[in-house]
């Protein structure tokens, strides 16, 4: 009995196609890491909540705010079921093709 049900992949979209068009945010330079893996990416509209903060002079002050913030809330995380890691107060973790992890709202999945 043939597995794929549904047959041949037909197009696949690439976790580099959704950073080139805007939907995925490459965030490995912040040095984030969960379960010993980088949090290398966030989804759009995770980047629109945080991007409004990091504007004008304090921008690098808030990021790093944000960043060690962030890294908390990790630390806090717990299983929310399957392959999805909830991230207070209101993210989820998924693992990505990247070997790291991607930040979500649920409503991005």
């Amino acid at each position: 009995m043939d597995e794929n049900i549904f047959g041949p992949v037909i197009s696949r979209y690439t976790d580099g196609q959704a950073v080139d068009d805007g939907i995925l945010v490459d965030i490995a330079s912040w040095a984030l890491t969960f379960r010993d893996k980088p949090v290398n990416r966030i989804t759009r509209t995770v980047w629109s909540e945080i991007e409004p903060f990091l504007i004008g002079e304090t921008a690098k002050q808030q990021m790093t705010s944000f960043k060690h913030m962030l890294q908390t809330k990790l630390a806090m995380s717990g299983e929310n079921g399957g392959d999805i890691v909830k991230v207070p107060p209101h993210y989820w973790l998924l693992e990505n093709e990247l070997a790291g992890w991607t930040l979500m709202l649920p409503s991005d999945y």
